[in-house]
């Protein structure tokens, strides 16, 4: 059973838990087969899920069954906040015949968040030094993480004006286990902006600026 615009429309009148079982079924088969066999966009996504040695680095029809579904209830928490528009012309893509499906860029920029999110500050300032726009990175991506990590004690700055104490939360990297890190990222990051930083990075590949060895190899400095 594929998705269709009467699909989308039926997914909205229905209470929440029903439109995940329908979620489920109208995206089996034809639809993700089709998702996967945009081979241009595929290609791309899963280049840059390689270079930024993201785990899911291969799109397999399971992680794309439960991104779509977890695209889904993203955009509809974001609904709050008159997203719900958004959600429609969204789903409403899945049925497209070509590469502009945009459940492959979501898959990215979750991916490139929930990095983010799993970094040391020190980290996020080395990545911070490599972008070409400095602050507006800082501002849409980094400022609201660690705002987060804050908020949920994975990160507590203490004695930030003294220098040494300071570099001990500065190189302390956040435990969140699988469920919570999903949790956190959506929460923080609405949906849309999730989508928009996959489609840039697949547009735009200069817009994030990534170099594994520089961010991660060179040694922590110690309290």
């Amino acid at each position: 059973m594929a998705l269709s615009f009467r699909a989308i429309d039926d997914l909205s009148s229905v209470d929440l838990p029903r439109q995940s079982h329908l979620l489920r079924g109208y995206t089996a088969d034809k639809t993700i087969d089709r998702i996967l066999n945009a081979c241009n966009l595929k290609a791309a996504v899963e280049y840059h899920l390689k270079r930024l040695h993201r785990p899911n680095s291969s799109l397999t029809p399971d992680l794309i069954q439960a991104y779509v579904s977890q695209f889904y209830l993203h955009a509809l928490q974001d609904s709050r906040s008159e997203a719900s528009n958004f959600l429609k012309s969204a789903l409403q893509l899945f049925v497209r015949q070509d590469d502009r499906n945009p459940i492959l860029c979501y898959v990215l920029g979750f991916e490139v968040v929930t990095l983010l999110f799993s970094m040391s500050w020190h980290e996020h300032e080395r990545l911070y030094y490599l972008q070409h726009n400095q602050e507006q990175f800082y501002g849409q991506y980094i400022k609201p993480i660690q705002v987060a990590h804050r908020l949920n004690e994975k990160i507590i700055p203490r004695d930030v004006d003294i220098f040494f104490a300071r570099r001990t939360y500065f190189i302390q990297h956040p435990f969140l286990r699988p469920q919570q890190l999903k949790a956190i990222a959506i929460a923080t990051f609405p949906a849309e902006t999730v989508l928009k930083l996959g489609f840039d990075i697949i547009r735009h590949p200069r817009s994030f600026v990534f170099d594994y060895a520089a961010i991660f190899d060179e040694p922590e400095q110690q309290a």
